[in-house]
């Protein structure tokens, strides 16, 4: 066994070389965000957190690391089940922390993410693209969008979706969409009251959301 575990930390070794390379060239021409895709290492597709600690961890402080030494920001992306290495991610110092499903389509709690690592990380995402944007109604998908909104705001939160729109998603539902994103974002700074909601047959927890950016450098001066 000893001989496959050595492989496979060659193999991730010359991926992770290769990796480290790009972005450093990126960040000499100037780039200022790194979208750190590390789905691969999602706990959906088999991994566990001890493995995660142990292998992904090392490899995402040196990328972040390199990333913060242009002073560029760094976005982790996730969009498998993430709950069981938030608090990695945060100690390996990453910007926004994307894209934070909810049930069914994910398995966050927003309520609980936020509190365990939005003191210094943004969260990116939420939005049910699947049950509530498709499959809902205009009324479903605003009520989403303003309890996350009054969840999570006003900062440390990008409201967006958890995945793409979905081909035959009616148009009334994405208008509806960017519209109460526009008007609950204004407003989320004077709310505060977490809420949950019933839309179409589903019970979702919606906690989070506002379309002011705030990254790690922003929240630690206080902007």
């Amino acid at each position: 066994m000893r001989g496959v575990r050595d492989y496979f930390d060659e193999l991730l070794k010359i991926w992770f070389d290769k990796m480290m390379a790009e972005t450093k060239a990126l960040l000499e021409r100037g780039v200022n965000v790194i979208f750190g895709s590390w789905y691969f290492a999602s706990m959906s597709v088999g991994w566990g957190p001890a493995i995660y600690r142990e292998v992904f961890l090392p490899m995402v402080k040196a990328h972040v690391a390199l990333t913060h030494s242009y002073d560029a920001v760094y976005s982790y992306y996730d969009d498998g089940k993430c709950m069981g290495i938030a608090d990695m991610v945060k100690v390996a110092g990453g910007d926004i922390f994307e894209t934070i499903g909810p049930p069914p389509v994910g398995h966050v709690d927003l309520g609980e993410l936020k509190r365990r690592i939005g003191d210094t990380v943004c969260l990116l995402g939420y939005g049910d693209m699947l049950y509530v944007i498709k499959r809902g109604t205009p009324e479903d998908v605003e009520r989403m969008v303003k309890c996350a909104m009054e969840t999570a705001g006003p900062r440390g939160f990008i409201f967006g979706t958890c995945d793409s729109i979905r081909e035959e998603t009616p148009r009334e539902n994405v208008r509806t969409y960017f519209e109460a994103a526009r008007k609950y974002g204004q407003l989320c700074a004077k709310r505060d009251a977490p809420c949950g909601w019933r839309g179409g047959g589903l019970l979702c927890s919606l906690p989070s959301t506002s379309l002011r950016f705030a990254t790690q450098r922003q929240l630690r001066h206080g902007h």
